[in-house]
């Protein structure tokens, strides 16, 4: 999620606090760094794209790393005021670290939230990773709490039972494209092996719609708006399993890509020296039709070229993120 939400979300949380449970004039800015403090792993960006997508939404994403994390917190605010109930302190940090995880969790990035016992990604997408509704929305109520400070304890809960109540909205309408989706599929005879519901930009409105057939992916934007309905597919062909591990063998990032990936895409193209290939990650690509043109298209981010030679030996990775990375170069 984007970083103004989980900032909005620390003002509600310390509005919401701040008369009685917890009485301290800083509790605003440091529930707001409580609320963004997991994404301290950000850091790791500066290592290089393979520790990026390792290690971000990692450990201290986690329940257990995020418990470390909101105890050295508190610990640190209990130095600077030592009149504060330190259990106080521990329970509202923990609580806006628990408030990040989860907004990070309804997105379809994948968040490893059990570690250090597995590195297995969870994911309940249903909200954009940017939604500027729900985020204003957010920001409306934590205005509110300032501006009627007779009420603010009530506007800002209820701004935080609304940074629940619109994911599990949206995540009841996901499930209702899926299963309406599917249903269709079904009555015109059209062969499936899976229907995934993905938020894209502006969901509710819009979602994108991956339809599993065989060795291909179909892509499709669904609208809930009046008059509006699916829009035309976009094929693309899985990759191949047996040259993922093959290039995995070959370059630890290319197995990094891999886990982290998880509707994945290819397409070849050949080359003077062999062949171009191309992987995309399908959760990331643009399907909303305003917003696919300005984005050129609707390209995915998170893109890996890998240029093999003749063989199939890899001579070169390019990874595509903000701006392009060489994450692999065969020796002369």
């Amino acid at each position: 999620m984007d970083p103004v939400t989980h900032l909005a979300s620390g003002i509600l949380a310390g509005q919401a606090v701040r008369d009685g449970f917890l009485p301290w004039k800083r509790i605003i800015p440091f529930c707001m760094l409580a609320a963004w403090i997991p994404d301290i792993d950000n850091l790791f960006s500066l290592l290089g794209p393979g520790p990026y997508l390792l290690y971000h939404r990692g450990i201290t994403h986690s329940f257990v790393g995020g418990l470390a994390v909101a105890l050295l917190l508190a610990l640190a605010a209990k130095a600077f005021n030592r009149s504060l109930a330190a259990w106080r302190v521990a329970a509202v940090t923990y609580g806006c670290v628990l408030a990040h995880i989860f907004l990070d969790l309804i997105t379809n990035y994948g968040t490893q939230i059990y570690l250090p016992f597995t590195h297995a990604r969870a994911s309940f997408p249903c909200v954009f990773i940017i939604d500027p509704f729900f985020t204003l929305t957010l920001l409306a109520f934590g205005t509110l709490s300032f501006m009627a400070k007779p009420k603010r304890r009530f506007f800002a809960v209820v701004g935080l039972a609304w940074l629940v109540i619109y994911p599990i909205s949206n995540a009841t309408l996901r499930e209702n494209v899926g299963s309406l989706y599917a249903r269709k599929l079904a009555s015109q005879g059209v062969p499936f092996d899976g229907v995934h519901v993905q938020p894209d930009a502006f969901s509710p409105l819009w979602w994108k719609v991956i339809v599993e057939q065989g060795e291909t992916y179909r892509v499709t934007s669904v609208s809930l708006l009046p008059g509006k309905g699916m829009d035309g597919f976009k094929t693309f062909r899985k990759a191949d399993p047996a040259l993922l591990d093959s290039l995995a063998a070959q370059s630890e990032f290319v197995d990094i890509y891999r886990w982290f990936s998880r509707f994945l895409a290819m397409e070849e193209q050949a080359t003077e020296h062999g062949r171009l290939v191309i992987f995309r990650d399908l959760r990331f690509l643009v399907m909303t039709p305003a917003v696919q043109g300005l984005m050129g298209n609707g390209e995915a981010p998170f893109v890996l070229q890998a240029e093999l030679d003749g063989q199939g030996r890899l001579m070169r990775a390019v990874f595509l993120q903000r701006g392009e990375t060489v994450v692999f170069q065969a020796a002369n």
